[in-house]
């Protein structure tokens, strides 16, 4: 009788086995909405040899700003880009500061950079309120640093350079 058990034990798994389809991979590519910013993009305004220009490299990590006006392109400020958060269609990179370029930001501040796709060009500003774009922590840029209270008046308009 123990034979019977499990010879129909037996048969309910591998009827079970062959009754269940397998389980199929995900193929799927996830991407990171925030590749359409990478490249390098110069400000539709600008001319020679004025060069504002700002740089999101392919790491999704890097964000470099080069200056408004310096004929010498050095370098206004740069960072990496700790989080993101999204508002509607505008991204703002929540970017710790590690270089503070000629701007002289504090290195290790939060700045909060806004990003807006349109088309072909991407609108672009730092958050810049009361004589300030970076702030000690992310929390403090997050709250201090908002369109709600004025700090994205200066956007500018930027092609893929």
């Amino acid at each position: 009788m123990s034979k019977r058990i499990i010879l129909f034990i037996l048969l309910i798994l591998v009827f079970v086995f062959i009754a269940c389809p397998p389980v199929e991979q995900n193929t799927q590519t996830v991407v990171n909405p925030l590749e359409k910013f990478v490249g390098k993009w110069k400000s539709k305004t600008s001319a020679p040899p004025y060069d504002d220009w700002f740089e999101f490299k392919s790491d999704l990590q890097t964000f470099n700003y080069y200056n408004n006006g310096d004929p010498t392109n050095d370098l206004g400020y740069g960072g990496k880009v700790v989080s993101f958060d999204l508002s509607g269609d505008v991204y703002f990179l929540n970017l710790k500061i590690t270089n503070k370029g000629s701007w002289d930001l504090t290195t290790d501040w939060y700045a909060r950079i806004y990003l807006k796709k349109v088309d072909s060009s991407i609108k672009e500003a730092i958050g810049y309120k009361s004589g300030f774009m970076a702030k000690p922590t992310i929390g403090e840029a997050k709250s201090f640093f908002t369109i709600e209270n004025g700090a994205y008046q200066y956007v500018g308009e930027y092609i893929k350079k």
